[in-house]
């Protein structure tokens, strides 16, 4: 995929190399067209959706922008043909579209039902004041499972943490992963109930908000 500022892009970024304002990125759109000038473009042709920024790495007057898409949301496939980068414009109080990438034969983007893809696109832009890029990113925004599994098998290595079922007896200190439902009922601030083994309710005394101990 090709890269290009758009001309709103070029003022944006002068303004940025001149330190009249910060870079601050917002997101990233994708869609499925493709355009004959892109230079031109405003917004993104056929957006198909917009993706957090996961973080920004620099190195003296090079930054490199990390996206990643997934198809969790995708219920149609497409081609995904563009892919553009938005920031606000503080001054003018707007959103811009200044940097533009572009694939005429694209990446095809399963629909959710079909199977779950991913895919990571890194986008290097030259600046003069890397240390003043900003980004936004959703704090509540899902954790991708590869996030959520080494998590886990990092855990497991440590013995703190188990994947089981309400069905599985609990051990003393353990902490565990329900994959099915989470099998409890909320007490007071301090306690919780869980089930063991043959369904009954057994408390579960909280030391403080990081701490249980059966």
């Amino acid at each position: 995929m090709n890269y290009i500022l758009t001309e709103r892009g070029i003022k944006y970024l002068t303004r940025v190399n001149s330190r009249i304002i910060n870079m601050h990125l917002l997101r990233a759109d994708v869609g499925s067209e493709f355009s004959v000038d892109p230079d031109l473009l405003t917004q993104i042709a056929d957006k198909k959706q917009g993706l957090q920024i996961d973080g920004i790495s620099a190195e003296t007057d090079m930054a490199t922008i990390h996206c990643t898409l997934t198809n969790l949301e995708v219920t149609e496939e497409y081609y995904l043909r563009q892919i553009g980068i938005v920031a606000w414009d503080s001054d003018r109080g707007r959103e811009e579209l200044i940097i533009v990438g572009q694939d005429e034969e694209g990446d095809r983007i399963p629909a959710i039902s079909e199977r779950e893809v991913q895919y990571l696109y890194n986008i290097g832009i030259k600046v003069s004041n890397t240390a003043n890029i900003t980004f936004d990113s959703d704090t509540n925004d899902f954790l991708r499972k590869k996030y959520f599994y080494a998590f886990v098998r990092e855990m497991e290595e440590r013995g703190k943490v188990t994947i089981g079922t309400e069905h599985m007896p609990m051990e003393k200190n353990e902490i565990r992963f329900m994959v099915e439902e989470m099998p409890y009922d909320e007490g007071d601030e301090n306690a919780v109930y869980v089930l063991d083994e043959e369904g009954g309710k057994v408390k579960v005394e909280t030391g403080d908000s990081r701490t249980v101990s059966a």
